[in-house]
């Protein structure tokens, strides 16, 4: 009965490190995609008044937004069906794996405004 006992072990262990991977694999790609939006923006404000470049802009936001959530809910959905991983170590690494994002996102926040992409209320 022991090892069964230590095989289970690694296999959480294995679980949370996968996890773990998985978690930081999606930080990656949603900073990727954030930085990209980002410079995709400034070269609109470069090529196109500001009627034009915000049409673009609003055509072309639904598709970034699909590229975010798309792996977002893979992920989401992977860990849930994962019953060896804990509701708090995925509320944890799920903020950890998207704050870079959110940071690198708050602070393009200033240049976005200068270049009418967020509008004043």
């Amino acid at each position: 009965m022991q090892p069964l006992t230590f095989t289970l072990g690694v296999n959480i262990v294995t679980q949370h490190a996968l996890a773990i991977a998985v978690f930081f694999a999606l930080g990656i790609y949603n900073l990727l995609i954030y930085r990209g939006w980002h410079n995709h923006l400034i070269r609109l404000a470069k090529e196109h008044d500001l009627p034009r470049r915000r049409k673009l802009a609003t055509y072309r936001t639904p598709i970034v937004i699909l590229l975010l959530m798309i792996p977002f809910l893979s992920v989401i959905n992977w860990v849930h069906d994962n019953k060896a991983i804990e509701l708090w170590f995925t509320a944890v690494f799920l903020l950890v794996a998207l704050a870079p994002s959110f940071i690198y996102s708050f602070r393009q926040r200033p240049l976005m405004k200068a270049l009418g992409y967020v509008r004043p209320y």
